[in-house]
């Protein structure tokens, strides 16, 4: 699993929603194991879609996301992955939509 860390647009776009990434203690996108899965337990699983590819249904199949509040409650969030990380048009529509999957919006 690829992960992003603090300083990416995904971190960027998880803070706008209300979010906080629980892997904001490094830099950049990497690999974390199972373990570090477990350990970092997110409440949500964000991933990005592409035309025709959701990969919700391999984020399920993941060792050790059963173990996390994520899996337990299979709160798996697929999302077009150009709109939300491309800083175009669609991207506030997208993350509003984001925190509005996470949780209640305080406008």
């Amino acid at each position: 699993m690829l992960a992003s860390g603090a300083n990416t647009a995904a971190d960027a776009v998880i803070e706008m929603a209300g979010g906080q990434n629980v892997f904001s203690s490094f830099e950049n996108y990497k690999p974390v194991n199972t373990e570090a899965l477990v350990a970092a337990a997110p409440d949500y699983v964000l991933a990005m879609t592409r035309p025709g590819m959701d990969p919700s249904d391999d984020i399920r199949a993941l060792p050790g996301i059963e173990l996390t509040p994520a899996g337990k409650n299979d709160r798996i969030i697929a999302m077009d992955g150009q709109a939300l990380l491309g800083f175009g048009p669609r991207t506030a529509a997208s993350i509003r939509e984001l925190a509005r999957r996470i949780g209640p919006l305080t406008d």
